[in-house]
């Protein structure tokens, strides 16, 4: 009887590698079934769940850091500081409105109150009990208007109650809304403001604080689109909905910043700037319908006349931004606009820390831009 020749290396190899291969398959079909019930993120099964357990052993960390609130707010309790960066980070989140795209959603907390779109003002309102007459001022921007990383009674409106009730005591009592919203440019701003006339609301007095959006997330003004316009046509057309984590979702955000192909950094420049000042005009049309008084405000930036912005521990340290080259063109233009106030260089001579992250204005800043826009709009408010 002849003897069985050994299997060869090569064989053997070939048939590890075969069973290799029908077991990962077999493993892929059945990470399918549970992972794409959960709408999965990966084109993979079996990385989607890798990706699951490297995650799950990476160190738990807090998605806030109250560090940045004790500098800008020394006097203030660490338990108070704490807190505001918690619920900012708790509340920051959307949920999906017709006309606008998205929204914040309606949160609750002890400094961070959020209710159809509006964010909490302390005050609201000042009473003059001899007044028989109430002006109605709404605010409109995105989250610095919003009052990104800061406490209810420290929003822009909250201090422009504030201040009004100091400097016109005698004057008609006086009630504020605050329609920020993250990630809102003057374009959204403008359908929110037609939405809520539409509905039949009557503002005497609107103002609108504009700039960082519209000219960093250059891409939004450029398309009049909205920061989350790409992901939801992505997720209309999507075999199942798209994640925040998808590669695709994070490229399109940076995409926001940068130059479209083709175009010229001045001519993308000088299109954001056109468009920025059509909005402008189309509110004020808008406001004809309600006979409201606007006024528009640029804000100031870490980017431009802010001469500390390398040496605040704070702020983001980008430089080719184009605001270089677009706020001098504003400024300049700003006294030919009507109700126009260029707040741009408010910063080059400020001796504290302006910013409380990023980009986001710390308190003492909020009440001086409130104190600007109270002084701007004085004649329409006696």
């Amino acid at each position: 009887m002849a003897e069985k020749k050994p299997i060869s290396f090569g064989k053997r190899l070939l048939f590890i590698g075969i069973t290799l291969i029908v077991l990962f398959l077999i493993v892929e079909v059945i990470l399918r079934a549970y992972f794409y019930q959960q709408y999965g993120n990966s084109k993979m099964a079996s990385m989607e769940f890798l990706m699951n357990v490297r995650n799950s052993l990476r160190p738990k960390m807090t998605p806030y850091s109250p560090e940045n609130q004790k500098k800008v707010r020394p006097d203030s309790s660490d338990a108070f500081n704490d807190l505001v960066t918690k619920e900012t980070a708790l509340s920051n989140q959307y949920e999906y409105k017709p006309w606008l795209e998205f929204k914040n959603i309606d949160y609750k907390g002890t400094y961070m109150n959020i209710s159809n779109g509006i964010r909490k003002s302390i005050p609201e309102e000042y009473i003059n009990p001899a007044s028989t007459d109430t002006l109605l001022v709404y605010f409109f921007g995105g989250s610095t208007t919003f009052g990104f990383n800061v406490a209810d009674f420290e929003t822009i409106p909250s201090y422009f109650v504030d201040e009004y009730k100091k400097k016109f005591p005698n004057a008609k009592s006086l009630k504020v809304v605050n329609w920020g919203c993250p990630n809102y440019y003057s374009y959204q701003e403008l359908m929110l403001f037609t939405k809520l006339l539409i509905e039949e609301h009557k503002p005497d007095i609107a103002i609108f604080f504009n700039g960082l959006n519209d000219f960093w997330f250059g891409k939004m003004n450029y398309s009049s689109e909205s920061f989350y316009s790409f992901y939801f046509r992505k997720s209309y057309f999507a075999l199942r909905p798209p994640s925040t984590r998808d590669k695709w979702f994070t490229d399109s955000l940076q995409n926001l910043f940068r130059t479209p192909v083709g175009l010229s950094e001045k001519e993308f420049s000088d299109r954001l700037i056109e468009n920025y000042f059509k909005n402008i005009e189309r509110i004020k049309r808008m406001a004809t319908v309600t006979g409201t008084k606007t006024y528009f405000f640029c804000q100031p930036t870490p980017f431009y006349k802010y001469p500390n912005q390398m040496k605040d521990p704070m702020v983001f340290k980008d430089t080719n931004t184009r605001f270089n080259y677009i706020y001098p063109i504003i400024e300049k233009r700003a006294d030919s606009i009507g109700n126009f106030t260029f707040m741009g260089g408010m910063l080059e001579k400020e001796p504290l820390y302006p910013f409380v992250d990023g980009f986001h204005y710390a308190p003492h800043i909020h009440r001086k831009i409130a104190n600007e826009m109270l002084n701007k709009v004085e004649k329409d408010l006696q």
